[in-house]
């Protein structure tokens, strides 16, 4: 089997980063909400607005990037795949990053 290429590493990580930043308030009220006693039940209907809310903000910040954003978008992807081969500056797209996350 075989895995995902680094390509689609960077890409998930470029957005992941930004859903941090974007999607900061829904992924708290998620965390919040699991950490209940319905919560962590397991029973994921306990959750679901929160769920749905964070969902419908990550959708609408793909979105509204690849309309809007697709300049920082490339930097922060070259950036990453220029410094690949370098495990020890894991903070050097950093700004490239956080530029890219400004501007959704």
């Amino acid at each position: 089997m075989q895995g995902i290429s680094s390509g689609e590493t960077f890409e998930k990580l470029i957005y992941s980063y930004s859903a941090m930043q974007v999607c900061r308030s829904e992924r708290d009220n998620f965390v919040v909400c699991r950490a209940t006693p319905h919560g962590r039940e397991g029973d994921p209907t306990h959750c679901e607005n929160e769920v749905n809310s964070l969902m419908t903000c990550y959708s609408s910040m793909v979105q509204k990037s690849q309309k809007e954003c697709n300049k920082t978008y490339k930097s922060a992807f070259d950036c990453l795949k220029r410094h690949e081969d370098e495990s020890g500056d894991s903070h050097a797209c950093a700004g490239n990053l956080s530029e890219f996350a400004k501007c959704i």
